[in-house]
């Protein structure tokens, strides 16, 4: 016999060929009746159902209702408000939004939780926005560019061009 008696035990022989166990119950499993002496092993029936209750004493039910449901929040590390969330900004660029922490917190997000949106927001969206914002001003300058060449141009006479694409600049001053 195991010495977890929530975890079957391998089955015997004679239970694999589907041989009915001389004066066993069908409503009795196994691992619980004595064949020797033909009764229910109360010791093994008593382990196993104090082992079964201590296991669930250890687990939080689902929650069925809000009270429930906030509980639960703060076992799992869920502040009381929005405003208590503690988040470490890794730069200056990224700032505490209220707003966006009220939101997850109504969605019951943990400081754990919302200090790795942060940090996520830093490390993933802060280069992206800045590499937009290099892009932009790519554009602006070559559009300005693209403005004196047109005042240029119109003094000599040329067909004027009211915009130079980045892929076509190079070309253009070779």
């Amino acid at each position: 016999m195991t010495d977890n008696l929530l975890i079957a035990e391998p089955v015997s022989e004679t239970e694999n060929t589907g041989e009915i166990i001389a004066g066993k119950p069908d409503n009795i499993p196994a691992k619980f009746w004595d064949i020797e002496a033909k009764e229910i092993r109360l010791d093994a029936l008593l382990n196993s159902y104090l082992a079964l209750e201590k296991r669930l004493s250890k687990m939080v039910p689902l929650p069925e209702n809000d009270d429930d449901k906030k509980r639960l929040q703060k076992i799992l590390g869920c502040p009381e408000c929005a405003d208590d969330y503690q988040v470490t900004l890794k730069n200056d660029v990224v700032e505490i939004d209220p707003e966006l922490n009220a939101r997850l917190h109504a969605k019951g997000f943990t400081n754990d939780q919302v200090q790795e949106i942060y940090d996520l927001a830093t490390e993933k969206l802060v280069p992206m926005i800045l590499e937009m914002a290099a892009e932009f001003q790519t554009d602006r300058e070559l559009e300005a560019f693209g403005e004196r060449i047109w005042v240029r141009k119109m003094e000599f006479g040329i067909i004027p061009i009211t915009r130079i694409r980045q892929e076509k600049f190079t070309a253009f001053c070779l």
